[in-house]
């Protein structure tokens, strides 16, 4: 977007609205990807701690 579009070409306001946007989606998903990290460290400790000496029958049959 930083380099001049060709005289020719009529789209490049299009071009930088969709482009534009890049920064925010990639802030967006980062945030997105900690809090969901977050959430499920917690769910699963919370689970952890809930069922604590109980285990899975098919844990031990698939080493």
């Amino acid at each position: 977007i930083q380099l001049p579009a060709a005289p020719f070409w009529g789209g490049q306001a299009a071009y930088e609205t969709v482009l534009g946007a890049t920064n925010r989606i990639i802030l967006a998903s980062l945030a997105a990807y900690l809090v969901s990290q977050s959430f499920d460290v917690w769910v699963f400790s919370r689970l952890k701690r809930r069922f604590a000496g109980a285990t899975c029958g098919c844990a031990t049959t698939f080493p």
